[in-house]
């Protein structure tokens, strides 16, 4: 009787046993990734549709024949070191290499490779899960084409405009001796007036022109920072995991980029306070507000570079009437300078609120502990184009 039950309670685990088995001989068969088996000589054992599919061979084609086969010429040493550290029970994560189609093209995969070992333990084989990161690798290739060309755009941007200051300069210049030379002669007068005309002609062209120029590099500018955002974003939302420094490459591109339009807002507002086009628009404003998007935007920025960023902004509410994007800008444009010219330290961004010759003023700061401006230079910094060493 007893023999009955120990008979029965036996077909019982073995039926369980063949059961599960067989739930995961069907996930493995279904699985999009190319699953593989093979001896510790690299001899392919077993081949899943996934594999099928990825490198084109049959099961009937590639099972007794080693892995090798999908290998190309150039990477005839990696496999010896793999089937290697299998061996020695190690396991192979996430290991991006290329491989050989049936019908001879090249792909890039992602392998995790793991030893197999039976019930006492010891390692009888190895199994291999690969997966195509073709897309993603091309993915990444463009991206970095884009970089270079976002380089080259802003090469050529700086080389263009120092040659329209240039040329504006020759122009201001033969202008002032013009108006010279019209006090010192002034039986010609009506003939230099005529010349003057006509190179204040030329000037108000050539202005119009950096302008249109301007206008049309920033917007070919903002269009290559959206291929750069575009493309990292779709590089965000690839299948499969990320290393951790892939991802803050990632967050960088993309924190960088964000600083970009600022950059080119300025440029655009540039030629505007030149033509004396720029409009100030005032509107009901909260500084808190504004202090918090500087705050988010660069604080990353600072942390990277091993500064500590402390941003001391009350909780009260408080109304300003000026333009925000002009406040904005100035805040963003020297926190940025505060944290490109701090080597270590501090970055403290404030506000304070008091009262001056019976009037209430909001007192806005930004201070690092970087090298300080010398004296003789602090009357300079306001000044156009000007870059103190």
């Amino acid at each position: 009787m007893r023999l009955r039950k120990d008979l029965l309670l036996y077909s019982l685990t073995l039926s369980q046993a063949q059961k599960a088995m067989a739930r995961l001989a069907a996930i493995v068969e279904s699985s999009d990734d190319a699953i593989i088996g093979k001896t510790l000589d690299g001899v392919i054992v077993t081949w899943n549709a996934g594999a099928e599919r990825l490198y084109g061979y049959s099961l009937e084609e590639v099972v007794g024949k080693n892995i090798s086969l999908l290998v190309p010429p150039g990477r005839a040493n990696e496999l010896p070191e793999i089937l290697q550290r299998l061996a020695r029970g190690e396991r192979v994560e996430h290991y991006e290499t290329a491989r050989a189609r049936k019908n001879g093209s090249m792909l890039d995969v992602s392998v995790t490779a793991s030893p197999i070992r039976d019930v006492d333990g010891n390692i009888i084989g190895a199994s291999t899960i690969a997966r195509d990161v073709t897309y993603r690798r091309r993915i990444e290739q463009q991206l970095a084409d884009a970089h270079l060309q976002l380089a080259e755009a802003h090469e050529q941007l700086q080389a263009h405009y120092a040659q329209l200051e240039e040329r504006v300069a020759v122009r201001t210049a033969d202008l002032t001796m013009t108006n010279k030379h019209l006090k010192q002669e002034i039986e010609q007068r009506q003939r230099t007036e005529r010349w003057l005309e006509q190179k204040n002609i030329e000037l108000s062209s050539a202005k119009l022109a950096k302008e249109r120029f301007l206008s049309a590099m920033g917007h070919e500018f903002r269009r290559a920072v959206n291929v750069v955002v575009g493309f990292n974003d779709a590089l965000s939302m690839l299948p499969g995991p990320f290393t951790k420094h892939q991802e803050e490459q990632l967050r960088t591109i993309r924190r960088n980029a964000q600083l970009l339009p600022s950059v080119i807002s300025d440029l655009l507002d540039l030629a505007e306070i030149e033509s004396g086009t720029l409009q100030i628009r005032t509107e009901p404003v909260d500084p808190a507000s504004v202090a918090r998007e500087v705050t988010a935007l660069l604080r990353p920025i600072a942390e990277q570079k091993g500064l500590k960023f402390i941003d001391n902004i009350p909780d009260e509410r408080i109304i300003l009437h000026t333009d925000r994007r002009v406040l904005r800008r100035i805040l963003l444009n020297l926190t940025n300078y505060a944290v490109s010219f701090t080597e270590m330290g501090t970055i403290r961004l404030e506000y304070t609120r008091g009262q001056e010759a019976g009037e209430t003023v909001t007192e806005i700061s930004v201070v690092g502990t970087g090298s300080s401006i010398r004296e003789e230079h602090q009357r300079k910094i306001a000044e156009a184009f000007r870059q103190l060493d």
